[in-house]
């Protein structure tokens, strides 16, 4: 895996599906917690350090895998521009994947965060005081894995 992106279509083509592929590798399988995406996703969002530890600690599991290939396969998707994954619009676009209120697709981005946040928190029984936060502090939640999952691809290939 190179540290660059010549241009976006590698993350649509076989190049992209290993990027992918590796990425989710390296969180399941090898277990790493990316200090540095976790560092930074913590400090965007401004979510509780207990909960941020919580959710990044129990990703490490296999059977989250296909959750999580399925957000970054919806994270690359609609990339227009590089700079959205390695510039200064990562940040814009994530937020902007995150915000979406309608869509007519029937799987996208903000909903697959929310369920592989919701797996979690049930499989730890977290999932009652997460139903007691209000609306805002849910999605700072799930802006957090979010920012985590997306930032650990893109610390690997930018």
């Amino acid at each position: 895996m190179g540290k660059e992106i010549q241009n976006l279509k590698i993350l649509s083509n076989e190049k992209g599906k290993k990027i992918i592929d590796a990425t989710v590798k390296k969180i399941t399988v090898y277990k790493t917690i990316d200090r540095n995406a976790l560092a930074e996703s913590k400090r965007i969002t401004k979510i509780k350090v207990s909960i941020a530890d919580l959710l990044v600690r129990n990703l490490s599991d296999l059977r989250y895998s296909e959750n999580i290939k399925r957000i970054l396969q919806l994270y690359v998707k609609d990339l227009s521009t590089t700079n959205e994954m390695c510039g200064k619009e990562y940040y814009r676009y994530v937020k902007k994947l995150m915000s979406l209120k309608r869509t007519r697709s029937k799987v996208y981005f903000k909903q697959q965060v929310n369920i592989l946040v919701l797996k979690i928190l049930r499989e730890n029984n977290f999932i009652n005081t997460y139903n007691s936060y209000t609306a805002q502090t849910q999605f700072i939640i799930n802006s957090f894995l979010a920012f985590y999952l997306t930032m650990v691809m893109r610390n690997s290939i930018c």
